[in-house]
């Protein structure tokens, strides 16, 4: 995802293993650059994640045409 660049200023504690494992696995230079790209994996993963559960569990599986009452054959 692509956001409009709005910086902010904070100070967090952050378990410094946790963030030199990830700038290593991620190739990210900087511990702003793994943050940003954290927060952007967490960002999309909920994302789809939701979209998942508003499709439901599975695809529908059914006779449309039974369902509408349609007894007619045409196909034959």
């Amino acid at each position: 995802m692509n956001y409009k660049r709005q910086l902010m200023k904070t100070n967090v504690e952050i378990n410094e293993k946790l963030l030199q494992d990830a700038m290593m696995l991620s190739g990210a230079k900087t511990a702003e650059e793994v943050i940003n790209k954290a927060l952007d994996h967490l960002i999309y993963k909920l994302a789809l994640k939701k979209l998942e559960a508003a499709r439901g569990p599975e695809l529908w599986q059914g006779d449309l045409e039974q369902m509408r009452g349609n007894t007619n054959n045409q196909g034959e």
